[in-house]
């Protein structure tokens, strides 16, 4: 769900609680459906700020637990004589909801229904223009094979700092580091950062800075920060929820060592934060390597756009990806597909063929029309239609083969052997062969 928040700047935050048991036998699907739902009606009923996901769990007689799970949104929030009648079938809070957020937040019922499938219960606190929780728990069984990681001995009783002005973020990041042995430091602004690092009676090893603060910008909190006394070889990473062309270079001009894109997975801040400190210690590999870190990361997967205006379609595709171990990018029409072309290498486009405003053919042969001499795009054609006249027409338009809807793991794994080379990072699609 991040690509949808980034596109109204709202940020998604999940934090589990360490009450919950690594592994839970339990559906997995229905599970899956009920939070899309969640996260999807928080994300259209909200104008900015953060979505907040939270899980706990209390133990019950051994094996159960009871899962706690809540979606928490700072948007338009919902009445009280509303909240009676939500979770009904073809009920809508308000009919002007359409019309200002392109949908009616629908789909409750099936949340309502799902959960008291899983023998739980589902509700919502919510009041007029402050927001709204939504949260469920059912009873699931803890796996018997759970597996305890030990804290990092490397990490043990560094110092971190995190600097965001989101307070959900903060304790994210905190739980997080804390997990792999640092001792936290949270600041929500630019002042008391300065203050802290001028003051503080220990040095800190690591910093990492949120790019959501308002002022001053990111780049001058960095060079202020290494402009105070002892604090010059301090490494930085900036984290943004919102990455935009530029942004690496950038922030490795104002002196960060690393930039990574929300919502960060543990690994991968692990990753990131243990190269910094191991090249922090071999300055000489700094200038050319710190500040690629988080593409060094990513680059390690072949990269994928997904030219789909179905967010179900989207959502199906993108799963079948990422289990495949791609790096993916969605593109909601045509155009936009035509736009992230051109702004970015991919190795391989996944085309709809049939969107509003562009459809997959008209963005396919302006593809065509931009390549240079020796340079080819492998584009695969999704489609509902699989007569000959159609698989024609996607071959006129320049599209290099075709998946027909609805799509299956193998068939598309076996469309991508086709195109791709296995195992090869992703360096320069455009120019690659089909």
């Amino acid at each position: 769900m991040s690509q949808k928040a980034r596109e109204k700047s709202i940020e998604i935050i999940g934090i589990i609680d360490s009450s919950v048991p690594k592994k839970l036998n339990g559906d997995l699907s229905r599970l899956r459906q009920i939070l899309l739902n969640l996260l999807n009606n928080a994300i259209k009923f909200s104008h900015q700020g953060e979505i907040v996901l939270r899980m706990r769990s209390t133990p019950l007689a051994p094996p159960f637990h009871r899962l706690y799970i809540e979606v928490k949104d700072f948007g338009i929030g919902i009445s009280t004589a509303e909240i009676k009648t939500l979770f009904q079938p073809f009920v809508q809070a308000d009919a002007s909801t359409t019309r200002r957020f392109g949908g009616t937040g629908l789909g409750l019922s099936i949340c309502r229904r799902l959960v008291e499938a899983m023998q739980g219960q589902i509700d919502v606190i919510s009041q007029p223009n402050k927001g709204s929780t939504f949260w469920f728990e059912i009873t699931l069984e803890a796996h018997n094979n759970e597996e305890i990681n030990p804290k990092n001995i490397a990490l043990h009783n560094k110092h971190a700092l995190i600097v965001d002005d989101l307070p959900a973020s903060r304790e994210r990041l905190s739980q997080q580091l804390s997990e792999m042995g640092f001792i936290v430091t949270m600041i929500s602004n630019r002042f008391d950062t300065l203050a802290a690092l001028s003051n503080a009676t220990h040095a800190f090893d690591i910093a990492l800075i949120s790019k959501n603060l308002d002022f001053p910008s990111s780049q001058q909190l960095a060079s202020d920060i290494h402009a105070l006394p002892l604090q010059h070889n301090l490494p930085l990473i900036l984290l943004s929820s919102n990455s935009t062309i530029g942004q690496t270079e950038s922030a490795k001009a104002a002196g960060y060592a690393a930039f990574l894109s929300k919502p960060i997975r543990s690994n991968t801040l692990y990753s990131a934060i243990e190269l910094v400190l191991n090249q922090h210690n071999a300055p000489e590999q700094i200038l050319v390597t710190t500040h690629q870190i988080g593409e060094q990361l990513a680059t390690k997967k072949q990269h994928i756009l997904v030219v789909e205006d179905n967010p179900v379609n989207q959502q199906v595709v993108v799963k079948m990806l990422e289990k495949l171990n791609y790096r993916v990018d969605i593109a909601n029409d045509g155009a936009l597909g035509v736009a992230a072309v051109a702004a970015q290498n991919y190795d391989l486009v996944l085309m709809d063929c049939q969107m509003p405003n562009m459809d997959g053919y008209a963005a396919t042969k302006r593809i065509r029309a931009t390549e240079q001499s020796g340079q080819h795009l492998p584009i695969v054609a999704l489609t509902a239609n699989v007569f000959k006249e159609d698989i024609l027409r996607c071959q006129q338009a320049g599209m290099d083969d075709f998946l027909s809807k609805p799509i299956t793991l193998i068939a598309l794994q076996t469309a991508l052997d086709r195109h791709l080379q296995p195992s090869t990072p992703s360096t320069s699609a455009q120019s690659s062969s089909s």
